[in-house]
């Protein structure tokens, strides 16, 4: 049985495909999903900020701070080489 590339909107074989045609289809549909895939992305990292906010009151604070912290250290450190 011939390889299956599956992308979001096709479903191409690769017998008798010149170049990996079908391929690059595929994966073009994949691409042009880019934004929807950040879209599901920035939802999850959301829902999963809102739930931590509620097992642990302050959470995005303490998150805020610590990447303030962290973005002072690497800079010292670029500083200092």
């Amino acid at each position: 049985m011939p390889p299956i590339y599956t992308g979001q909107n096709r479903r191409c074989s690769l017998e008798n495909d010149e170049l990996g045609v079908g391929a690059t289809e595929g994966i073009g549909s994949d691409i042009s999903a880019f934004p929807k895939i950040s879209q599901l992305g920035d939802l999850y990292q959301s829902y999963m900020t809102d739930q931590m906010n509620q097992v642990l009151p302050g959470f995005s604070d303490i998150m805020k701070t610590g990447a303030v912290d962290t973005q002072e250290m690497l800079t010292a450190a670029r500083s200092s080489t």
